[in-house]
């Protein structure tokens, strides 16, 4: 893999040197100047401009002259909102293992399924290893609800009516798409889920018996939801385990931004 990785692709450097010639610009910058400082002649520079100009990454102005694109301003205004989301999410997750010895979990849409990007166990012994890249239920669990909530329904959509359509027959159904519509409803009320049990695969259902879950939205400066965080917890049935639940959830509202209340439920 470090070998594929050293040899890259030319062209494509190439085209992020252009992109760093136009940054380190204070004007719009001819051909001519763009070839000098790329050591390319001019025609060589046009056919990569002309590639970056489709992509929005380049524009051009009316006396032909070239600078960055507005793709590059969404760029970086998404690298912003995430890195500073992940950051600030992983340094809650931390203290909150720390502080509580519950395991969290950060995951996210990937376009057709929910995939574990992060975790923070601090040595928890759990039977079940919920390894980095693996997927999680829409359907059972309540990081499954919290997506159902405030991802737009189209998104997911497709992935719900998989999971139910593969539910194996005589199986348990723990929500019907009437209930499922209420409790995401709730969900977007309160800003989180809890479910009194943990499935952890989204194919063949695994279930983590003894342990709850409390799953809360990750929203960005836009409040588009961006990642679900879990936190895992022991059930003793007792006022400890209600104190540790009500920890967590002051915790997470304390430390991530707040989603607006939005008053339709997302399932249809």
């Amino acid at each position: 893999m470090s070998k594929v990785l050293a040899k890259g692709i030319q062209s494509v450097d190439t085209a992020c040197r252009v992109l760093h010639i136009l940054q380190r610009s204070t004007q719009p910058m001819s051909l001519k100047d763009i070839a000098a400082a790329a050591g390319m002649s001019a025609s060589k520079t046009r056919m990569y401009l002309v590639s970056l100009l489709r992509t929005g990454l380049v524009s051009q102005n009316a006396a032909s002259a070239y600078t960055l694109g507005l793709a590059t301003l969404n760029l970086g205004l998404a690298a912003f909102r995430q890195i500073d989301l992940i950051d600030t999410t992983r340094a809650l997750m931390a203290s909150l293992t720390q502080e509580t010895q519950a395991p969290t979990l950060l995951s996210m849409w990937t376009g057709t399924s929910i995939t574990i990007i992060s975790r923070n166990d601090n040595q928890v012994d759990l039977p079940i290893d919920f390894r980095i890249g693996g997927q999680t239920s829409l359907l059972h669990t309540a990081t499954g609800h919290v997506f159902l909530a405030y991802l737009p329904p189209e998104l997911t959509e497709a992935a719900l009516l998989h999971e139910l359509a593969n539910t194996p027959v005589g199986a348990v159904m723990p929500l019907t798409l009437d209930s499922l519509k209420e409790r995401t409803r709730v969900i977007r009320e309160q800003g989180y889920d809890i479910s009194s049990n943990i499935v952890l695969a989204s194919g063949p259902r695994i279930t983590l018996q003894g342990y709850g879950a409390i799953a809360a939205p990750v929203v960005d400066i836009f409040q588009e939801l961006r990642f679900v965080i879990t936190v895992l917890y022991r059930k003793t049935g007792d006022e400890q385990e209600a104190r540790l639940i009500e920890k967590i959830l002051t915790r997470i509202r304390e430390g991530l931004p707040s989603p607006l209340r939005q008053p339709e439920p997302q399932v249809s």
